[in-house]
């Protein structure tokens, strides 16, 4: 499974069936009347149900379903959407996807929680032995309080028992130390704050 969601075929849809349809007609029988009709009937049916097809495959397909039929493919994995915009509910169905399927490998957990950080600077793991973790994602932007919560939910139903967590989200222009040439000073950076 693609930790970044990708799928790995790419289907594409035909919108014009009729016109390859009388395009491909051998050149002999262009000129004919009854073979060019029935060519372009097939071609119309065609694209009919090309076109159903087609509605039926965008509302199953995370990447490409929107709106309601995103709804029903949250519902299937028992996430209800709430106010998430498109994308990052499409995060959400896909972390659930792979937390229900996770092992709680060490490996799963990191790939669930880039997959739910979204797009990021960096992402850092930190073993806090003997039974617990930091996870630390440095993002552009803070994530909105609602999403926040949802993604603390899904990396606590993953997390193995009895092992501690911490998720630390960081913003660019954090506040660090001088060692450190991306931080910024007190007075200027901001403070990372728990997921």
């Amino acid at each position: 499974m693609p930790v970044d969601g990708e799928p790995t075929a790419r289907v594409v849809h035909i919108p014009n069936h009729r016109a390859v349809a009388l395009r491909e007609l051998l050149s002999q029988f262009r000129n004919s009347p009854r073979l060019r009709a029935l060519t372009e009937t097939i071609g119309q049916v065609a694209q009919i149900a090309e076109d159903e097809w087609w509605n039926v495959y965008q509302g199953r397909v995370l990447e490409l379903a929107e709106g309601d039929a995103l709804d029903k493919l949250g519902e299937l994995v028992g996430e209800a959407r709430w106010s998430l915009t498109d994308d990052e509910y499409r995060r959400i169905i896909r972390a659930r996807v792979m937390a229900n399927i996770c092992d709680d490998s060490i490996e799963e957990l990191i790939a669930i929680w880039i997959q739910l950080t979204g797009p990021a600077l960096q992402y850092r793991y930190n073993p806090l032995y003997p039974a617990g973790f930091t996870l630390y994602v440095w993002r552009g932007d803070p994530m909105r309080e609602l999403y926040r919560r949802r993604v603390r939910r899904i990396m606590e139903s993953v997390k193995p028992a009895g092992v501690g967590m911490e998720l630390i989200e960081i913003y660019s222009g954090w506040f660090g130390f001088f060692e450190d040439d991306e931080a910024e000073p007190y007075e200027i950076g901001r403070w990372a704050r728990n997921v």
